[in-house]
């Protein structure tokens, strides 16, 4: 089963056996839906049967034309046999014929690029343009599903695709349909079908390559649980005929996180008593020669509002806030604008204070997460500010509880421990946004 699409599949010495089968199968699966408060759609049931092409009809019996099913509204349903199934979004024929497929996806491709108009061969959008639409809708619905259909393709299948492609490049370059396609593909750098299925397959190869040993697309040649057959001596498949012959090393990918000679990042180390008081010394007594980068708290009933300020030596030469409504999204948004601040003033060893050891993971962190843009962001200027000034160095230190409120002489109110922050009618915090911009 794939998601809502599911499939019995069968085998037998004859057809009487296989029948029994698919119906002893059908009752399991409708059982289970009906536990499950699920049932099946009988418009969208179907069945198809294969045989041997030189099957002896007094071994095997003859194909069935209808199944008779009971479903669990009490009433019969009768499934006719097809000579073409389609089963995620693949269309299969009785005989094994890939051609109804490939002259299907052939009609679905042209219909779906001829019906977009973006031009004719007066005015329209550029090759570039015509380009990208041919690579991101025609060709997909045209090569859709290539792994399984592919296998030892023959060249009426391939000239199939071909005359398809073929009227996409004449729309493209708004020419008549007896140009000769061959400079046109030239002109327009897109490839023939046969080169194109070649570096599809090349490309499914290097991807398999890549997956862990105990995938199941690499494990398909050697055991198969669904397989219909023995898996020794294995029997040629579309997959088999696209795995590679040899298998690179795998190495398990770790997370990848941002270092610098230059900076020191403390969020990750050992939080000691010794270790949060010398913090805390640290914060309360800048020592000279220093930049400090304050990322705190403001209370806002509302929305999360991170100020960050900027020391210069015991000075405070910038005071502004971010704010959002996702707590970390603000803190790296005044992270970011913090250490932007340093950027015009002379170069100093600056020191990062940040609210806890969890924004490690967001500022450090270049593997996929939903903060990437702005850790990018964030160790780019980071990376920038060493770079200009490559004699300093930059520690990334945790915030401590208790701070001097002698050091925070910039705005005491901020730090008041009974400030109610800005609230009211009054506050227009997307105004306030801006002019801190600003």
């Amino acid at each position: 089963m794939y998601i809502d699409d599911g499939a019995i599949v069968a085998t037998g010495a004859n057809h009487q056996s296989v029948l029994q089968k698919c119906t002893d199968g059908f009752y399991t699966v409708t059982d289970w839906l009906l536990q499950n408060g699920l049932q099946i759609d009988p418009n969208k049931t179907e069945f198809i049967a294969f045989q041997p092409r030189c099957a002896n009809p007094a071994r095997i019996g003859t194909l069935w034309p209808t199944i008779d099913l009971c479903i669990p509204s009490s009433r019969t349903l009768q499934v006719c046999r097809l000579s073409l199934v389609h089963y995620l979004g693949v269309f299969i024929n009785d005989k094994f014929s890939w051609t109804p497929h490939a002259k299907i996806m052939a009609t679905q491709a042209q219909s779906s690029f001829q019906g977009l108009l973006l031009g004719n061969s007066v005015c329209g959008i550029n090759f570039h343009s015509w380009q990208t639409v041919f690579h991101a809708i025609t060709l997909l619905v045209l090569l859709y599903g290539l792994p399984v259909w592919s296998y030892r393709a023959p060249k009426s299948l391939i000239q199939i695709l071909q005359v398809a492609q073929n009227v996409a490049i004449c729309c493209i370059s708004g020419t008549f349909h007896t140009t000769p396609v061959e400079p046109l593909h030239n002109m327009l750098a897109i490839l023939p079908i046969k080169f194109t299925i070649a570096k599809y397959h090349m490309a499914y190869t290097a991807c398999i390559s890549c997956l862990p040993p105990n995938a199941v697309l690499r494990t398909l040649s050697v055991f198969d649980p669904a397989a219909l057959y023995p898996c020794n001596p294995p029997i040629p498949t579309p997959h088999s005929s696209l795995l590679p012959t040899s298998f690179p090393v795998f190495c398990i990918p770790t997370g990848l996180t941002w270092t610098h000679t230059q900076v020191h990042n403390a969020l990750v180390s050992p939080k000691t008593v010794a270790y949060q008081a010398m913090i805390l010394q640290i914060a309360n007594n800048p020592l000279p020669h220093y930049t400090s980068v304050f990322i705190y708290p403001i209370p806002h009933p509302e929305h999360f509002v991170m100020a960050y300020l900027v020391f210069s030596d015991r000075t405070c030469i910038k005071r502004r806030f971010r704010a959002s409504h996702d707590c970390t999204l603000a803190t790296t948004l005044a992270a970011i604008a913090g250490v932007l601040s340093l950027g015009p003033h002379p170069g100093k060893n600056t020191t990062i204070f940040l609210l806890n050891h969890n924004l490690h993971c967001p500022l450090f962190s270049l593997t996929k997460h939903k903060y990437l843009p702005q850790a990018t962001l964030f160790t780019g200027a980071l990376g920038m500010h060493c770079f200009l000034y490559p004699h300093i160095f930059v520690n990334v230190l945790p915030l401590p509880v208790k701070l001097n409120r002698k050091l925070m002489r910039a705005d005491p109110c901020i730090f008041a421990s009974n400030w109610p922050g800005p609230h009211g009618k009054d506050f227009n915090l997307a105004k306030l946004c801006t002019e801190s911009r600003q």
